[in-house]
């Protein structure tokens, strides 16, 4: 009987190390992509699957204790995954705003047509709505952490959709970015134009000049931008 224990156990520990290393590790080097700092809630999580894993090698310890050990490990690399997925949730719902700082020239609203902002509304509020629905049975401990672990894996692979929309429509973005570029570079020339005609009628020749240094100035900025 106490060998079928060790078994179980040890099935158990290599359950819950090949967890961490399919699935914990990949999510931390994720988040290690953004972090500066390593989150705390994880590093304690890790600690203590660590120091639970630990115990479970120790022979001083009865095959029951062993046994709360490996589960406790479970538990906390369980956690480590949820904290991870919540954390990756969130960099997803900021990927706009950082698009809005990559293009500080578009308006977003203008994208294909205001189309791209119409659908990115959509998929965000799906995302939002199944995670407001994940927190409420988290808050009410109506599953248990392994169904919670999959519910928020569920989330995070959802809002992976933001950002395959956002990368898909780059080219769209880049589009508008580009066709401001053109307006404001006919809307300079324009108006250099108008200019020299003025002076050109008042005989004022080095205005004319100062106005095309001006013109040449402004068409280097907007075509830095």
């Amino acid at each position: 009987m106490s060998n079928d224990k060790n078994s179980t156990i040890t099935e158990k520990i290599e359950e819950i190390s090949n967890l961490y290393i399919d699935t914990l590790k990949p999510l931390i080097i994720l988040i290690e992509v953004n972090e500066t700092i390593y989150p705390i809630e994880i590093l304690n999580d890790v600690r203590g699957y660590a120091d639970h894993i630990s115990k479970c090698l120790c022979n001083n310890l009865t095959e029951e204790q062993k046994e709360y050990n490996v589960n406790k490990a479970y538990e906390h690399i369980t956690r480590a995954i949820i904290d991870c997925y919540k954390i990756l949730i969130v960099y997803n719902f900021e990927l706009l705003e950082k698009l809005k700082k990559e293009y500080p020239t578009v308006d977003l609203h203008d994208v294909d047509n205001g189309e791209f902002y119409i659908k990115y509304n959509r998929i965000e509020y799906n995302v939002k709505e199944k995670l407001k629905n994940v927190k409420y049975k988290e808050e009410n401990d109506i599953f248990s952490i392994v169904e919670l672990g999959k519910m928020y894996e569920d989330v995070f692979n959802e809002s992976e959709s933001i950002k395959s929309f956002i990368e898909s429509n780059r080219s769209k973005i880049e589009w508008t970015r580009l066709k401001y570029k053109k307006h404001k570079i006919r809307s300079s020339i324009a108006w250099i134009i108008s200019i020299i005609l003025t002076c050109i009628l008042t005989n004022n020749n080095q205005q004319i000049l100062q106005w095309i240094i001006d013109f040449l100035e402004s068409i280097k900025n907007i075509i830095a931008k």
